[in-house]
């Protein structure tokens, strides 16, 4: 199938579909119709899902409802045990396109019309009898909260403990965010067609689509997208991933720099650094506050002392010392277990204007405290050489906004990070959001929930660093750093479960992760 990772938002897809229809027929919707409801017969029946027990097609008067009936007709003409149900809530009901009339006329010729219903209230839609339930109520284009007769449905569809299938999406989620309009179907299944919704992707929509089958409906290959939405594939992650070579030495893979720590903090960094070295880059250290370094483990890691006040927090005087280490380094990490102290933060604003000055070339990754320090910060401009891995928390910091709203469309959010601050964004979470200056935005659907712990960002941060150090770009770096990671992540959910796993058992599953990749 094309371009089955691109993911489109409503908007897109209605411009897409209506440019098709008109550069080709102006009865080529009734095509597409037919493409869609036939394409989820063939798949249901391949699937044997038809074969459960009586069907209840449920529909609202839209294109979704017009969906809706040409799959209700490919049942009845294969002999399936078909109920339609028309939601109606004003005295009269009709269909609002041309092609679900047309459809609509063409079923009612096969269809004994005792198996029609209209549901006028709530009571009128019994379930009791079927065994399989298909929403065809709302589709992409629903833009305002579902009340009244149709969230009672849904509600009742809900409640009925029957095997529910979504067409295009759940009705009641937003195609574009995932949110739920006030109800919405929590389906088992959802088809959907042409390509990908971005709302199937983002939570909760996610939860509530089931497992996501796309039909292909002959769409063109759209042009000029903005944003242009991926999800993160196996393909892509191996075309990216960087070669070793027999023929190399340490020096052959780059190195690392890792500006971090504080007192009570020092995991931070050595969990930054040595996940660095353990994705492939040639030599790793460590640049902490001097008091700091004795407690370090004895390690393949390069250790550096930076001048320190009595709080064991970098001085602002170690900027004038920290240029003759970043110069030889192919990558930069920042941030983790920094700290907030008023001297650190002087620190950190001195370092902005150094690598700005002198070190724009070398790639640099800002995480944690660095974030928190550029939160505060008027005009920053990364200078278009950088990235930065906030979560919920901090990206809405940076924003100055609500954890809330970053949640309500995290790939708006990110996309306005990346504007403002000119760099790639990594909005990390459940599906963490990878997106670039150039509005290119990729969906990462691997990780679970025992990640959720502390730590797991600072071991991501090593990761994209070594990626950046053995010569990939920040947003290829930020692509494969994120997969790998998640990927590490469900091994060792897989070995020790969700609960009990830790941050550094991401860091010794990432040599399964690579070799599943091999």
């Amino acid at each position: 199938m094309r371009n089955k990772n691109l993911v489109l938002t409503s908007n897109q897809l209605r411009q897409l579909e209506s440019q098709w229809i008109n550069s080709v027929n102006s009865n080529w919707g009734q095509v597409l119709m037919e493409l869609a409801g036939f394409g989820v017969y063939q798949s249901l029946e391949k699937y044997k899902l038809l074969h459960l027990g009586k069907i209840a097609i449920i529909c609202s008067n839209g294109n979704n409802g017009g969906d809706g009936l040409v799959i209700a007709r490919h049942f009845i003409q294969n002999g399936f045990d078909v109920d339609l149900y028309l939601i109606k809530p004003k005295n009269e009901f009709s269909f609002n396109s041309p092609e679900a009339c047309n459809n609509f006329t063409i079923l009612k010729q096969i269809i004994n019309e005792s198996r029609i219903h209209y549901i006028t209230d709530v009571d009128s839609l019994n379930l009791f009898n079927h065994k399989v339930i298909i929403d065809a109520i709302f589709g992409t284009g629903l833009n305002k909260p579902i009340n009244g007769l149709y969230a009672k449905v849904i509600e009742k569809i809900n409640a009925s403990n029957k095997f529910i299938i979504a067409i295009d999406i759940p009705s009641g989620i937003n195609a574009d965010n995932g949110q739920i309009m006030a109800v919405a179907i929590k389906a088992k299944l959802t088809y959907t067609f042409g390509y990908y919704k971005a709302g199937l992707f983002c939570h909760p929509g996610y939860e509530y689509a089931g497992k996501i089958i796309l039909i292909d409906i002959g769409l063109p290959k759209p042009q000029n997208l903005h944003p242009k939405i991926k999800i993160t594939n196996r393909s892509l992650i191996k075309k990216i991933l960087p070669q070793r070579y027999e023929n190399s030495n340490k020096g052959s893979f780059g190195s690392v720099l890792t500006i971090a720590c504080s007192n009570g903090m020092l995991g931070s960094g050595y969990l930054s650094a040595i996940s660095a070295l353990r994705t492939g880059c040639g030599l790793s250290y460590l640049a902490c506050p001097a008091s700091l370094v004795k407690a370090l483990p004895v390690c393949e890691l390069i250790y550096y002392p930076l001048a320190e006040i009595n709080k064991l927090t970098i001085s602002k005087d170690a900027v004038s010392t920290i240029g003759d280490l970043i110069d030889t380094k192919n990558a930069l990490v920042i941030g983790p277990g920094l700290s907030q102290n008023s001297d650190t933060k002087n620190f950190m604003i001195g370092l902005l204007s150094l690598i700005k000055q002198k070190f724009a070339h070398i790639p640099q990754l800002y995480d944690a405290d660095a974030l928190n320090i550029i939160a505060g910060l008027e005009n920053i401009d990364l200078g278009g050489n950088a990235i930065i891995t906030p979560h919920p928390k901090e990206m809405a910091r940076l924003l100055k906004t609500t954890v809330a709203q970053i949640q309500y469309n995290r790939i708006d959010m990110a996309l306005s990070a990346s504007r403002k601050f000119n760099c790639v964004v990594v909005l990390k979470g459940s599906h963490t959001i990878i997106c670039d200056q150039k509005s290119t935005v990729y969906i990462n659907l691997k990780g679970n929930s025992g990640m959720a712990k502390a730590g797991s960002g600072d071991v991501l941060s090593g990761m994209i660093g070594s990626l950046l150090a053995q010569g990939l770009n920040c947003f290829n770096a930020a692509i494969l750093g994120v997969y790998l990671h998640s990927l590490a992540g469900d091994i060792a959910s897989f070995k020790l479960g969700k609960n009990s796993m830790l941050p550094s058992d991401i860091i010794n599953n990432l040599p399964l992760a690579f070799k599943n990749l091999s």
